[in-house]
This record gives C-alpha cells, sequence and structure tokens, in this order.
C-alpha cells in the first residue's frame, strides 16, 4: 500500500484554507465599503464581540487570539471613530472597559457578520446540509489535533459571548468532550500496561542474574 503523503495533503489543505479565508473576507470588506468606507475586518470583529457585552482590552485580545499591544490600534482607530469609548470601573480603577457607542451599533444593525448571500453560504448550499455538517465536524477534529487541546474548538465556537450555539453545535461539543475523556482513559490505561510491563521485565532480569 502506497504511504500517505501528509506533507502534500497539509500544503493543500493550508492554501484551501487560505483561499476560503480570502474569499469571505471579500464579501464582508464589501459589505463594511458600504456602510462604512474605511472600516477594517478586525475593527469590525472587534465591534461585534463588545456588541454582547464591555470587555477590558486584554479580555477582547484574548477573544480576538490577538496580543493587547497589537490591538492597541484597532481600538485608538475605533475610539477615534466614534464607536468605542474607554470606561472605567468604579470598583477597580485599573481596569478600563471597552463599549460600544449607539453609533456603532446602528452600524452593526445593518452590517450582519453572515449573510445568505456569501460565497461560503452559497458554496454550503450548493454542497447539500449533510455535506456541510461533515465539513464542519472535520475541521473541529482537524483543529483539535492541530492545536493539542479540545478545548480550542469550544472556544471558537463561544469567541462571541452572545452567539448562541444551535443544538447541533452543543451536541458536537458534548461528543467532543466524551471523545476527550475516553482518550485520556485509554492514554492511562496504556501507560498503566506499559509500566507494568517494565516492572515484569525487570523482575525477570533480576531473577535470571541471580
Amino acid at each position: 500500500m502506497k504511504e500517505t503523503d501528509f506533507t502534500g495533503l497539509a500544503f493543500e489543505i493550508r492554501w484551501f484554507a487560505l483561499f476560503s479565508v480570502k474569499l469571505a473576507s471579500r464579501d464582508i470588506e464589501a459589505r463594511l465599503a458600504a456602510l462604512r468606507p474605511g472600516l477594517s475586518i478586525p475593527q469590525f470583529i472587534a465591534l461585534t464581540l463588545l456588541a454582547c457585552r464591555p470587555l477590558t482590552l486584554k479580555g477582547l485580545a484574548d477573544c480576538m487570539m490577538l496580543t493587547p499591544s497589537s490591538l492597541v490600534p484597532i481600538i485608538d482607530r475605533l475610539e477615534s471613530e466614534g464607536l468605542v469609548v474607554r470606561g472605567q470601573d468604579p470598583d477597580d480603577r485599573r481596569r478600563r472597559p471597552l463599549t460600544l457607542t449607539e453609533d456603532a451599533r446602528r452600524l452593526l444593525a445593518r452590517a450582519p457578520e453572515i449573510d445568505p448571500n456569501d460565497r461560503d453560504c452559497r458554496a454550503l448550499q450548493a454542497m447539500g446540509a449533510a455535506k456541510g455538517r461533515q465539513l464542519s465536524r472535520l475541521l473541529r477534529e482537524f483543529i483539535s489535533q492541530m492545536a493539542g487541546d479540545d478545548r480550542v474548538v469550544e472556544h471558537i465556537l463561544s469567541r462571541s459571548p452572545c452567539r448562541n450555539m444551535n443544538g447541533n453545535a452543543r451536541a458536537a461539543g458534548h461528543r467532543l468532550q466524551a471523545s476527550s475523556a475516553n482518550r485520556r482513559a485509554r492514554q492511562g490505561a496504556e501507560s498503566a500496561r506499559k509500566a507494568a510491563q517494565k516492572t515484569a521485565q525487570k523482575t525477570a532480569q533480576k531473577a535470571k542474574e541471580q
């Protein structure tokens, strides 16, 4: 049987992923350009997250998987545009939660994250629901393996604090947790078996030496 070329597969998947993100970004950029010229996708993502609840700079950076220092110019621009304000926590002077202005909320009301006419939505419609769900399951498993942590998928699904996961997503999360627990149990049993085998080998070796 021919050995699978995983480097070739990884190369293809990496470029497919980059290309799909680029195509999806064009739809979002076109929507933003029509509503608010100059508003970038990172700025838009920051606004959608802050629409759910106020977040500190560090909390927002964690949600966006960025460093706080790289997020500062994004927030500075949004603040100068009158879309974000830095608040003050009365219980902690060091904590300055970021909140949206009414102008920002009106903007978001006219700019959905996902539109039925977006390329990814139309592609999924053409593929059919069954293939779409299969693709989602495979991507979740793929990302979990890349990160080495099943919790990364849960973090992605809950990236937006106010996004409600549907029943399928919740069920998938439960299955993922169960799968992780089963895998840890198998790994523990395998470690115990190997330890017992090594002990038996050492005992046998000592008996031979005597």
